[in-house]
């Protein structure tokens, strides 16, 4: 253990990275990784629990990136929204929440509409189907005339043509308690876009407020045409559910109520300022809706007049927030698709930039893995040789992201040039005399597909992660028992997520708080 740290910290997160016994379906022992082989047989290497009560989760839930990224940067299990409104629809709760009683309140005074506008999947992921439940029972404890659902398929981390069953599934629940209609049906492509395809959004906006697009009298045929021409969930058109005259079922308008029902606010943020902000120039003949009450279960932005359910937990004593108090200067990098999870997550649920804490967020705006790669490693590198920095952190590689778009021979291509890249990074790390840390907050390429069915695997996987701790002083030391690179999975797991910001701060010779529930690997 080195008494003084002379380079910086850098932390690499390979999100999607899990370990697993090699098979067919793994990419991770497929491809070719002589240098990550060679950090693992050389550094103190171990395995992390990404999911369970360690980290904040119940049940049987598959790991949730938000958590992860919340327990990396806070030390802390999560304080898991998902299962705290769960548990307020199991006490009733949910059903006297002030918040959403508003919108009612609203609706009733109004006698207007109420909109629900979310992510209809099963993946818990950005949304549950318990809460969109909730609220079609709420609307009925509270006698709505007029509810009308404006659902957006998934596609992502649920099975690509998943959707039809889980509008099935929707109007199973509106037929029992003889309430609501589906009003608009959208691929996230266009509804949850959050890298500024506003022509995306766009679409999505005309749809629920003018009733322009693709028009249907079922929305069932409409999801089967759209297969049929190889268009899935993700990137299903805009559509428009109409009467037999060719009328919109429902538009959203002045004086009406909407409900925001994903978990994630993320997705919505783009959707949710074209609908509230009075001037909004980034969507194609913006309209404001005077008199229009929003809410939204989870926090969306600080800065929209949205009135929140239910708030996250806010931890103010972060990694990042005992870094810029101890005047460390600290960096993140990250391409535009994972911002946030490297600012407002790792950052426990906090916008605001900690002190000394600086951020470079480049574009991914239709760039290819290798391209994006090649900005991350760039930017991580010329911080290292910069030393302007005590503490730096980067996300690349978007293994999961890559797991929704490629074959595994592409994904092993992808991993293998990761590799190559490594071997610039602890080049680098070397001769700063720094320390690199390699993680990631959950698997995926590791099980691309079930082995016996040859279906796709889209969700998280309930794998463990491995973190490596890279440098001078580090070479030679060992966590566990001496594994090879392959013999991972025989590791059992003693640490998890929330023990990897104790041991940053143990490297830097930081006091470790006591608020942290994790502890130091080392």
């Amino acid at each position: 253990m080195p008494e003084k740290k002379l380079g910086p910290v850098v932390m690499i997160l390979l999100d999607g990275w899990g370990i697993a016994l090699s098979n067919e379906a793994n990419a991770i022992t497929k491809a070719r990784t002589p240098v990550f082989d060679n950090l693992i047989t050389t550094y103190p290497t171990t395995v992390l629990k990404t999911h369970g009560m360690e980290i904040g989760d119940y049940f049987n839930e598959k790991p949730d990136i938000r958590s992860g990224y919340f327990c990396l940067g806070t030390g802390k299990r999560d304080d898991n929204i998902l299962f705290r409104i769960n548990n307020a629809i199991d006490n009733n709760h949910f059903f006297k929440n002030k918040t959403l009683l508003k919108a009612v309140d609203h609706t009733k005074y109004n006698n207007s509409k109420l909109h629900l506008i979310g992510l209809a999947s099963e993946a818990n992921i950005h949304s549950s189907f318990n809460h969109l439940q909730s609220l079609i029972k709420l609307a009925a404890n509270n006698n709505i005339e007029n509810l009308y659902l404006h659902l957006i398929l998934d596609g992502v981390d649920s099975a690509p043509d998943s959707g039809i069953k889980f509008i099935e599934e929707v109007e199973k629940y509106i037929h029992k308690y003889q309430k609501g209609k589906i009003a608009t049906i959208s691929g996230r492509f266009y509804g949850m876009d959050r890298d500024n395809h506003w022509t995306r959004t766009s679409k999505f906006y005309n749809a629920i407020i003018r009733g322009e697009g693709r028009q249907t009298l079922s929305q069932q045929e409409a999801i089967k045409e759209s297969y049929n021409k190889h268009i899935f969930d993700k990137e299903l058109y805009p559509t428009v559910i109409v009467n037999r005259e060719k009328h919109p079922l429902a538009t959203i308008r002045e004086n009406d109520s909407i409900i925001f029902f994903n978990i994630r606010g993320d997705r919505l943020k783009q959707i949710a300022k074209a609908l509230t902000l009075p001037q909004w120039d980034k969507v194609n003949d913006h309209k404001y809706l005077k008199n229009t009450y929003f809410a939204s279960l989870s926090l969306i932005d600080n800065n929209l007049p949205i009135e929140t359910a239910f708030h996250r937990q806010e931890e103010n004593n972060s990694l990042s927030s005992i870094l810029g108090e101890n005047k460390i200067k600290q960096l993140k990098i990250s391409g535009s698709e994972k911002f946030g999870l490297l600012t407002y997550y790792l950052n426990g649920c906090q916008h605001k930039p900690f002190n000394n804490e600086s951020r470079e967020i480049f574009s991914e705006n239709l760039q290819k893995e290798e391209e994006i790669n090649k900005q991350a490693i760039s930017r991580l590198i010329n911080a290292i040789k910069t030393e302007n920095y005590g503490f730096i952190l980067a996300n690349f590689v978007n293994l999961d992201r890559a797991a929704t778009k490629y074959d595994i021979q592409e994904i092993t291509k992808i991993i293998e040039a990761l590799d190559s890249y490594l071997k610039k990074i602890i080049t680098e790390i070397k001769n700063k005399n720094a320390v690199l840390i390699i993680s990631s907050p959950f698997g995926k390429v590791e099980e691309l597909y079930d082995l016996h069915t040859g279906n796709p695997s889209l969700e998280n996987t309930y794998n463990n992660t491995p973190l490596i701790i890279a440098g001078n002083s580090f070479e030679g030391i060992a966590i566990t028992e001496e594994v090879s690179a392959n013999e991972l999975n025989l590791i059992s797991p003693e640490f998890s997520l929330i023990d990897v910001a104790p041991t940053i701060l143990k490297i830097m010779g930081i006091p470790i708080p006591k608020e942290m529930q994790g502890k130091s690997i080392l």
